[in-house]
């Protein structure tokens, strides 16, 4: 997966996803003559939804405004740390927007009755995402970013599910 990203502000982009193999993403970084700007790291996040799966409906639908919700980290994805990042990622007609704040993880609970307090949703963990990323930069400072090696699994469930080799 690559995301082109332009930033109007830290909070506020436009990205564009593509699906690319690995040839044509070399092709990509040629043709815009791009350099790595971040070594290549591991990114993990635990997802939250309703029971239901609301929000993860809405994604599928490509209903606006909708929003998603995850705790990330990077390194190893075998092992939550302690501390990283609780986002909230909220998609609209022509952008995007993510807040995220450092949180303990042992803090999460305190984050989800906050977040049941302002919007009537009870959020549970529902599933884990971790892939590589390697991130480059244009020189029009278009950003760009490489995800492979995918897998996703429920949460706390010792089965994971790979959707993408590299």
């Amino acid at each position: 997966m690559i995301r082109f990203m332009s930033s109007e502000s830290p909070l506020r982009r436009q990205e564009e996803k593509f699906l690319v193999s690995k040839k044509l993403m070399n092709r990509v970084l040629t043709h815009l003559k791009c350099v790595p700007i971040y070594p290549p790291r591991m990114v993990n996040s635990v997802y939250f939804d309703t029971k239901h799966h609301d929000h993860f409906r809405d994604g599928e639908e490509g209903s606006v405004p909708r929003v998603k919700y995850r705790f990330r980290w990077y390194g190893d994805p075998d092992i939550i740390p302690e501390s990283g990042k609780f986002e909230i990622k909220s998609t609209f007609d022509h952008h995007r927007e993510k807040s995220s704040r450092k949180l303990l993880y042992s803090a999460l609970d305190n984050v989800l009755s906050e977040i049941f307090d302002e919007t009537g949703d009870s959020l549970w963990p529902v599933c884990q995402i971790s892939y590589r990323r390697a991130y480059w930069e244009g020189v029009d400072n278009t950003r760009l970013t490489y995800d492979y090696g995918i897998c996703f699994q429920a949460h706390q469930s010792p089965a994971r599910h790979h959707i993408s080799h590299e």
